[in-house]
């Protein structure tokens, strides 16, 4: 009789993968999530486009909500260290935040982390230009590039051991939070656990019934989640800087 299955070959994207979920499982993570009215975003990407200027991604306006409430809310923007004398919190000077990328090669479906550094200095604009040069050569980034060029057990060892230490950490992962957006395949919200202590994840955006001074109205919106490492720091803080970033979408751009 012969076989009904067989072995694929060993890639190094699978093996590094392991190690990182592996790491993940040891994590105490809480997740908070809200629908978000985006009637200001699209207003926003509506002028770009009346402008014949391209719109940014809504990933560039989360991006930048992100980075915006990091800046007011500094607790936040933070790593736990293990050192020789115990765990210690490491305060970031910089404010990057790390972008969930898609690259298909054939049948191999490859997830990785770009990074975009000092994201609080870029404004929208800059955000978005990033984003686009990302999504235009996603082969290109840095962060792949450093990842294919080792062995697959060298790789997995390497993304394992940026939590080591915080110059590691800056330099492979970035700062205290990560971005995901699967939202473009339609998937209406998730909350996602990663190694960065905060994670934001949104899916697709779209039209749904929200109650407006009284009436219910259709608006476009979207369901966007936080997860965060409950040794990071407490309900309260991380309540407020939540709603920070809720208030930074919904306002003026």
């Amino acid at each position: 009789m012969s076989e009904s299955f067989k072995i694929l070959a060993r890639n190094h994207y699978l093996s590094t993968s392991v190690g990182l979920v592996r790491e993940w499982r040891t994590q105490d993570v809480v997740s908070f999530s809200q629908l978000i009215d985006f009637t200001t975003v699209g207003n926003a990407r509506d002028r770009y486009k009346s402008q014949g200027s391209a719109a940014p991604s809504y990933t560039a306006f989360i991006v930048g909500a992100v980075a915006s409430a990091l800046r007011e809310h500094p607790k936040l923007n933070r790593i736990i260290y293990r050192g020789l004398t115990g765990y210690r919190w490491v305060q970031f000077d910089h404010i990057d935040v790390a972008v969930a990328v898609e690259v298909v090669e054939g049948d191999l479906d490859i997830a990785y982390a770009s990074i975009i550094r000092n994201a609080d200095q870029l404004g929208l604009g800059g955000i978005a230009d990033a984003l686009l040069k990302l999504a235009s050569a996603p082969k290109d980034d840095l962060q792949l590039r450093r990842l294919s060029r080792f062995p697959a057990p060298v790789a997995a060892l390497l993304a394992r051991s940026t939590r080591l230490h915080p110059k590691l950490w800056v330099r492979f992962r970035g700062g205290s939070c990560a971005v995901t957006s699967p939202g473009k395949y339609g998937v209406e919200g998730i909350s996602a656990k990663t190694s960065w202590p905060l994670t934001f994840a949104f899916g697709k955006v779209a039209e749904r019934p929200m109650v407006v001074d009284g009436c219910c109205v259709p608006r476009r919106s979207v369901v966007l989640s936080m997860a965060w490492h409950r040794e990071l720091t407490t309900g309260a803080v991380a309540v407020r800087f939540f709603d920070q970033i809720v208030q930074n979408l919904q306002g003026p751009w």
